[in-house]
């Protein structure tokens, strides 16, 4: 074990809150996995013990913009403000590192910088290829009539940062094809899937719920596919059930709408919570099934935490984290925007409480296999493998 003082230096600028959210459990799973073996020095929103932080603050532009009525609403603007503002902080803070890892969207310029002073450079992807994920959000955010949070700019500039990279961390299989799909080489790309790092801390369900609970966890926007859902359980009229939305909408539209979704039919209900704080088991362990609709994502935390917590889930063709299931004995995997098909599994879990049951026992097995060990070496793997490519000049 080499000592602190001869460690190697790594730079991580990831513009998230640790554990906040998605981003920031991501955030926080590199951290964990770098910081016994390298001298992080970590670009973020907030510290993390073991690491050199290197808090960034908020773009004061886009501070600005919240202010305005109108402008808020441009979430497209006010990320593309916040990222480049991340990027010029982290590209003015550098000192010859060794390592970089820059996530997707948030260091164009500090990834070309970082390479220009002989880093080795690792671009985190959260999501799919950038065009994929514009291609299949846009029409669900033009029916909600709102602003995507992806600016054009934003768009180009994470494709250019593609090419800079010398290697693309994605987290599943199906990112890994949007990029193929769009001419990425297969050699650029390495998929290491996101840890369940502690399984203690999901309770498996004793599905004692007497209400037949349909849950959906994460954000509220309209890539996430929410409409389909909607749709199918109101198509289907179950007796004693009840769809739970554990999350927030964060749009003056999206909110109307589900004021009036819910004033329609009281079985309908949002909670606005962050599930992490809350409690697993107040969500996950309170509910017979999850439903993860989206039409587009990179993978799906809440997928993988459902799972540990013995519960089936059903999620579609474009949800990353389908590389868990086993369709059929842990979930479900359903065409995207395809309301039936959502349906018909609810409905099937419905009159089967002994399968969902189950299922739930498969979905707990194969959440145990996503450990935090198996994700640390991916990672270490990729950047021995990464620096030995570099030095032999095959990057």
């Amino acid at each position: 074990m080499r000592t602190p003082a001869s460690r190697e230096s790594c730079v991580l600028a990831l513009d998230a809150k640790p554990l906040a959210g998605g981003q920031g459990l991501n955030l926080f799973h590199w951290a964990q996995a770098l910081r016994d073996a390298f001298d992080v020095t970590l670009f973020s929103r907030g510290a993390i013990i073991g690491t050199r932080p290197a808090v960034v603050p908020p773009s004061p532009w886009a501070q600005w913009l919240k202010q305005i009525p109108v402008a808020r609403r441009r979430t497209d603007w006010i990320t593309f403000l916040e990222s480049s503002h991340f990027d010029r902080f982290v590209k003015k803070s550098l000192n010859r590192p060794k390592f970089f890892v820059g996530g997707v969207g948030q260091c164009s310029q500090s990834l070309k910088a970082a390479k220009a002073q002989g880093a080795v450079s690792i671009l985190d992807v959260v999501n799919v290829h950038v065009d994929d994920l514009a291609e299949n959000i846009q029409p669900e955010f033009d029916r909600f009539g709102v602003a995507s949070f992806l600016h054009p700019e934003q768009q180009r500039l994470t494709r250019e940062s593609y090419v800079t990279a010398d290697k693309i961390r994605v987290m599943s299989d199906h990112a890994k094809v949007t990029f193929l799909k769009r001419g990425v080489s297969a050699e650029k790309i390495v998929t290491a899937p996101p840890p369940i790092e502690d399984m203690a801390k999901f309770t498996p369900s004793r599905f004692e719920n007497p209400t037949f609970r349909i849950s959906y966890a994460g954000m509220l926007h309209p890539g996430k596919g929410f409409s389909y859902l909607i749709d199918a359980y109101r198509g289907l009229k179950l007796k004693n059930a009840e769809l739970v939305f554990w999350g927030t909408a964060g749009n003056r539209a999206l909110n109307k709408f589900f004021r009036e979704v819910m004033a329609a039919d009281p079985t309908i209900q949002v909670n606005p919570v962050e599930i992490r704080t809350f409690g697993y088991d107040k969500v996950y362990g309170s509910s017979h099934v999850l439903v993860h609709p989206s039409v587009s994502d990179g993978f799906g935390y809440v997928v993988a935490e459902a799972m540990a917590s013995g519960i089936p889930v059903i999620v579609t063709e474009q949800t990353g984290a389908k590389m868990m299931i086993e369709d059929g004995k842990s979930g479900f995997v359903v065409p995207a925007r395809d309301a039936g098909a959502i349906a018909e599994k609810l409905e099937l879990l419905y009159r089967n409480p002994d399968l969902a049951r189950e299922m739930g026992k498969h979905a707990r097995r194969a959440a145990e296999a996503f450990t935090f060990a198996r994700f640390q070496t991916a990672l270490l793997s990729l950047f021995q493998e990464t620096a030995s490519l570099k030095k032999a000049g095959s990057l």
